[in-house]
């Protein structure tokens, strides 16, 4: 059957884009919480038959939450920005303000939707992954979930994020091996951020 593939915080698409090259009869659920960056997903969707965008956050609770809108839009996030993230990143990460958004589990959605399986679970959403994940349990718990790559940030840039050997632990004990490593971001020796994907051990 054709894979299912959820882009949890897709920005403007950038990655849908990729998955719809590489799987061309993908079903692709896109969300992105923030307006501006959703307006522009949905236009580049409207061509795509088979792609579907939500203007939510997925996170652990069905209800609103506060965005965390950053001076570059990529790294808005539910989490409030570590003061030392700017010497790391600059003024990237600065917060601008805060608008309130719609968010829900991936469970629930999963459950309106009725989609039993998910085969790619990409989740980029600054710092807040487990926040999505904990919302993904039912799924998880079941094996419901093929495959999940994610954003590894290594620095502190967000408050309350997973370090990395905090992550290996938890999908370990989900039942998600570490498949590789990709996209490394560098600043000098020091490893800003990594992708990572994991595969359910099942």
């Amino acid at each position: 059957s054709e894979p299912i593939i959820f882009d949890v915080g897709a920005h403007i698409g950038t990655i849908s884009r990729r998955y719809r090259e590489t799987f061309p009869a993908a079903t692709i659920h896109a969300f992105e919480p923030d307006p501006v960056s959703f307006a522009e997903l949905a236009r580049w969707a409207t061509v795509d038959g088979k792609m579907f965008v939500h203007r939510l956050a997925l996170s652990n609770a069905h209800k609103r939450m506060v965005l965390n809108r950053n001076t570059l839009s990529a790294t808005n996030s539910l989490l409030r920005t570590d003061p030392r993230g700017a010497g790391y990143w600059g003024e990237t990460v600065r917060t601008e303000g805060c608008i309130e958004v719609e968010a829900t589990t991936v469970d629930a959605f999963c459950a309106r939707q009725e989609i039993d399986h998910v085969d790619v679970l990409k989740l980029d959403v600054q710092g807040a992954e487990l926040l999505a994940l904990h919302g993904a349990q039912g799924l998880l718990d079941r094996g419901a979930v093929r495959l999940i790559y994610l954003e590894l940030i290594l620095v502190p840039t967000y408050v309350g994020q997973f370090k990395a050997h905090e992550w290996l632990a938890y999908l370990d004990g989900m039942g998600y091996e570490l498949l590789n490593f990709f996209n490394p971001m560098m600043r000098g020796p020091r490893l800003l951020q990594v992708d990572a994907i994991f595969v359910n051990s099942n």
